[in-house]
């Protein structure tokens, strides 16, 4: 919905995707890192990487947007 907004909307769906994707591949690390070190990948660690990367990724990016 936000991203309907007009500018604003446009850069606020832009940071999250950005940091959703950012997130989904940290989560990805651990998954695959897991797997190579003959291990089972736990789903609760892998979110709760997700869900770090995520909220330090929407800092991040959010950062880069408010400064154009």
């Amino acid at each position: 919905m936000i991203k309907f907004i007009p500018g604003f909307g446009s850069v606020i769906a832009a940071s999250w995707a950005a940091a959703y994707t950012w997130a989904l591949g940290e989560g990805a690390c651990v998954y695959f890192g897991d797997l190579m070190g003959g291990k089972k990948p736990d789903p609760k660690k892998i979110q709760a990487v997700m869900k770090e990367a995520f909220t330090t990724a929407k800092e991040r990016f959010k950062g880069i947007n408010s400064s154009k």
